[in-house]
C-alpha cells in the first residue's frame, strides 16, 4: 500500500485539460496550497489570484468564455489575470478574448518557451498575503505523490479529449460542467460526463466509423485521418496526421473500456504484424508469439522498450518510423498506467480515513474529546482529498466532528457551517437517510439558538 503523506504536507490540486479549479486559503485544512496543470499545446492556461483566492483554467478550443468570466468573478476584487500559452495557442486566445464575455477584460499574456510544460499557482503563506506562479519543464512529474487528482480524472480527461473528434466534425458539442474543484472539495459529475458526445447524428456516425477499426490505435488514427480529409466543420491547429495520432489514444481508451494492458498488446501486435515490419518478427518464434498473446505485460513492455535503442535494429529499413510508432504505444501505456498509481494512492487515503474515523469514535465513547477532535479533523482532510461529496463518509465525518466541537463547547458559528455542509450533502446525495438529516438539523438548530442566546452549547448525544 502506498505511503499516506501527512495531512499538513502541502499538496497541489491537478487541473486537467478543459477544466477549472478554485482554491481558498482555508483549504489548507486538507493540505492543498496550489493548483497545477500540464500538457498544453494549443490550450491557454488562465490564472487568477488575489490575497485570498486563486483559480486556474486549462482552456481549450471548446471552453465556453462564460466559464472564464465566472472564474474571474469568483476570485473577485484585486485579481490579477494572466494567460500562459505557446505560440500555437494564439488562435484559442483570440477566440476566447474576442468573445462578448471577455472582450473588455485585460490580461497579461505570457508566451512560454518550448521547454515549459507545466504551470503552478500557489499560496506562499497561510494568511494568503502572497502567492506565486511557477512554470516547470516536461521532466517534472505532475502525477507524483504531492499532486491531488479528482477520483474520476481519467474518464473526465479522456472523454474531454476524445470529444474533440465529434466537435471538429459536427461543429457542435455538449456544454459540460467545467469546475472540477470548488475551493474545498472535488465536484461530482453526472454519468453523462463520462461518455463521449454522440447526441448529434453526425457524431454518432463518426463514432460508428472509428469503432469498426478499434483493432489498434493505428487503425483508429487512419480512420480519423480519413474522416478529416472528407472535411471538418472546425479547423484544427495540427496536421491531420498529428491530430489523428494524438486523439486516437483517447478514442482507443474509450473503445477498450480503459484496459491499458489490452490496448498496448493490441497496438504491439498490429505493429509487429504489419507488412512493413513482420519480417523482423518471424511468426515461427513461438516464445515471442506467446508473449504477445498473453505474456506478462511488464516483460513485453521491457522487451519492446529495448528495441528503441537496440543497435542491432539500426540497419533495418524503416526503423525510424517503426521506433516512432513503438514509442507512441509505450508512452500511451505509461500515461494510462499512471492512473493505476493514482488510484492506489487514493485507496490508501480512504483506508487511512476509515482507520482514523474508527479510532476517533473510540475516543469519543471514552469522552476523550480533544483526541477525537484531532482524529476527525485529520480524517476529514483525507476525505476531502480522496472522496467525492456523494461519498457518505463525507457527511458522516462532518456530523461527527461537529458533535465533538459541541462537546468541547467551541465557537458555535464555525460548527454551524460544518452542519450546514453536512445537511446539504445528505439531502443531495443520501435523501433516504431521513434520521441522519433530522439529527443534523436538530444539532444545527441547537447551535443557532446558542448563538442567539449567547450561551454555552448543550451537550449532544452520541456520534453516528
Amino acid at each position: 500500500m502506498p505511503d499516506v503523506i501527512d495531512i499538513q504536507t502541502p499538496h497541489w490540486i491537478y487541473v486537467p485539460q478543459g477544466y477549472v479549479a478554485h482554491l481558498i486559503v482555508s483549504a489548507s485544512s486538507m493540505g492543498a496550497e496550489g493548483l497545477l496543470t500540464d500538457g498544453f499545446s494549443a490550450c491557454n492556461i488562465f490564472v487568477f489570484r488575489n490575497a485570498r483566492r486563486i483559480a486556474l483554467c486549462h482552456a481549450d478550443a471548446k471552453t465556453p468564455p462564460m466559464v472564464i468570466a465566472d472564474t474571474l468573478k469568483w476570485v473577485g476584487e484585486g485579481a490579477t489575470q494572466t494567460i500562459y500559452r505557446r505560440a500555437m495557442g494564439r488562435p484559442v486566445q483570440e477566440q476566447l478574448l474576442n468573445s462578448d464575455e471577455l472582450k473588455d477584460v485585460s490580461f497579461d499574456i505570457q508566451e512560454v518557451a518550448g521547454n515549459v510544460d507545466q504551470v503552478l499557482v500557489r499560496f506562499l503563506s497561510e494568511e494568503g498575503k502572497r502567492s506565486e506562479i511557477s512554470t516547470f519543464p516536461p521532466g517534472y512529474d505532475a502525477h507524483d505523490a504531492m499532486v491531488l487528482h479528482h477520483p474520476e480524472e481519467e474518464k473526465l480527461q479522456t472523454v474531454q479529449k476524445a470529444n474533440g473528434l465529434s466537435s471538429i466534425c459536427t461543429g457542435e458539442y455538449i456544454v459540460r460542467k467545467r469546475l472540477i474543484f470548488d475551493a474545498s472539495a472535488w465536484m461530482d459529475f453526472e454519468e453523462g460526463a463520462f461518455m463521449p458526445d454522440r447526441h448529434f447524428p453526425a457524431a454518432k456516425q463518426v463514432w460508428g466509423r472509428v469503432s469498426q477499426h478499434q483493432g489498434s490505435a493505428f487503425e483508429v488514427a487512419a480512420e480519423i485521418e480519413k474522416i478529416i480529409s472528407e472535411g471538418v466543420s472546425v479547423p484544427i491547429l495540427q496536421s491531420p496526421e498529428s491530430y489523428a495520432a494524438d486523439i486516437s489514444t483517447s478514442v482507443m481508451t474509450i473503445l477498450h473500456n480503459y484496459d491499458h494492458e489490452a490496448i498496448l498488446r493490441a497496438n504491439i501486435v498490429a505493429l509487429v504484424e504489419s507488412p512493413q515490419h513482420s519480417r523482423f518478427f518471424p511468426s515461427q518464434n513461438q516464445e515471442f508469439s506467446a508473449l504477445l498473446a498473453a505474456g506478462p505485460i511488464n516483460l513485453l513492455y521491457g522487451i519492446m522498450h529495448r528495441l528503441l535503442t537496440d543497435n542491432i535494429m539500426d540497419a533495418w529499413p524503416g526503423v525510424a518510423a517503426f521506433r516512432e510508432k513503438l514509442n507512441a504505444c509505450l508512452f500511451a501505456y505509461q500515461e494510462g498506467s499512471k492512473y493505476e498509481t493514482i488510484a492506489s494512492a487514493r485507496q490508501a487515503l480512504v483506508a487511512r480515513s476509515d482507520a482514523l474515523a474508527t479510532e476517533a469514535k473510540k475516543h469519543y465513547k471514552e469522552e476523550c474529546y480533544e483526541a477525537a477532535e484531532n482524529l476527525y479533523a485529520e480524517c476529514l482532510g483525507h476525505i476531502r482529498r480522496s472522496c467525492l461529496p456523494s461519498d457518505k463518509r463525507f457527511s458522516g465525518v462532518l456530523y461527527n466532528l461537529a458533535r465533538v466541537h459541541m462537546k468541547l463547547k467551541h465557537e458555535p458559528s464555525a460548527i454551524v457551517e460544518m452542519l450546514k455542509e453536512c445537511i446539504e450533502l445528505r439531502e443531495a446525495h443520501d435523501p433516504g437517510n431521513t434520521p441522519g438529516i433530522a439529527k443534523a438539523k436538530l444539532a444545527l438548530e441547537e447551535c443557532r439558538q446558542a448563538i442567539s442566546a449567547k450561551r454555552v452549547l448543550p451537550t449532544p448525544g452520541q456520534t453516528t
